[in-house]
């Protein structure tokens, strides 16, 4: 009920794993990847894993062409939740550079710890922009509020160092990398994970939120 939740480490502390999966007539799309991501995170909070089956299941039964599926865990089991996909934006977009920082030990994990994302996804609305980017500790952009960074500079695409590691970000590149970069150029289409300062994200070629 109302009271053992408000009583659970989840809600008291952000002590809970989740993914969020896009959904495509009840298929959803990249599972594996995201479920091993998550089951990444739980080991590290030493929470369940989830009950895939459980989850599929649930997943099957969504009666929305498009959808997005929110799989939470927290020491009490796993749930799953879903909504609408929005339609993105494919044009233009304006982006906030917040000061908010991703925590120090857990940006590399989506948990339940979610204020600093919250915060700067605020901050974007306030200012009227798409989206906003948070840093690390020295400064570098690191993660979009809900979305991933990614860079394309002289023939090369940057992963920001520090962020979330991302399941699209990586299909985006396994897929589609090699026919946006610049042929001509020797050594293209290598992924370097390096610090991504103000100067760098001014001078890249192309900035793509995924």
């Amino acid at each position: 009920g109302t009271l053992e939740l408000a009583r659970s480490s989840a809600f008291l502390h952000g002590l809970s794993a989740f993914t969020t999966v896009r959904v495509q007539n009840g298929i959803p799309l990249l599972w594996n990847k995201h479920l091993e991501r998550l089951k990444g995170t739980c080991a590290l909070l030493e929470l369940p894993e989830p009950s895939e089956l459980k989850h599929l299941e649930h997943i099957s039964n969504i009666d929305l062409d498009e959808a997005l599926y929110r799989l939470t865990v927290t020491l009490e089991g796993s749930f799953g939740l879903y909504r609408p996909l929005e339609t993105a934006s494919l044009g233009p977009v304006t982006v906030w550079l917040s000061d908010v920082q991703v925590h120090s030990q857990l940006g590399a994990h989506k948990t339940g710890n979610y204020l600093p994302y919250a915060l700067a996804a605020r901050e974007a609305e306030r200012h009227n922009c798409f989206e906003a980017l948070l840093r690390c500790g020295k400064g570098h952009m690191v993660d979009g509020s809900r979305s991933a960074l990614l860079l394309e500079r002289d023939g090369h695409f940057i992963v920001p160092q520090g962020g979330l590691p991302s399941v699209t970000r990586d299909a985006f590149l396994e897929h589609y990398g090699p026919n946006l970069v610049n042929p001509k150029l020797p050594d293209s289409n290598t992924v370097l994970e390096q610090p991504i300062s103000l100067s760098e994200l001014r001078e890249a070629d192309h900035v793509w939120l995924l």
